[in-house]
């Protein structure tokens, strides 16, 4: 509810964000909700405004982007290429690949696809679906370099 709050005070600063693996593959946000919000022990009606984000897709996207090439020789970068900052932790880099894509064989013969913890920290990973689902928001896929 804090954080609720705090996004509704700054409506055009902050997103109130849901991961939601069900969404479809191909949609990294889809539109918002209204949730309610209680403050001090008030129920406000359509009190912040919730955006749910396709983690699943994000993080297959993620996934894919780490497994590119460091360009060599002065290549231009790839995009999406990710290079973390100097100073980087390892523990951020654990955190940033704590999950794993499985394949679940369901009893009716169908398989489902599952992101399954591969340790107990992912914030890393969680930041950076979340950034990632606020830049697109923002159109930053559409953005061109000017000529």
């Amino acid at each position: 509810m804090e954080v609720y709050a705090w996004a509704r005070r700054h409506p055009g600063f902050a997103m109130a964000v849901k991961g939601r693996h069900q969404i479809s593959a191909n949609q990294p946000i889809g539109s918002p909700s209204w949730q309610d919000v209680t403050l001090n022990g008030r129920k406000l009606k359509r009190g912040v405004r919730l955006w749910n984000i396709g983690t699943s897709m994000l993080k297959l996207e993620l996934f894919g982007d780490l497994e590119k090439d460091k360009p060599v020789d002065g290549e231009d970068y790839p995009d999406g290429y990710v290079y973390p900052p100097e100073g980087t932790t390892d523990e951020w880099v654990k955190q940033l690949v704590a999950e794993e894509l499985r394949i679940i064989r369901l009893r009716s013969g169908g398989f489902r696809r599952e992101w399954h913890k591969v340790r107990n920290q992912n914030e890393a990973l969680d930041n950076a679906v979340y950034a990632r689902a606020s830049a697109f928001s923002l159109g930053v896929d559409r953005w061109r370099e000017p000529s």
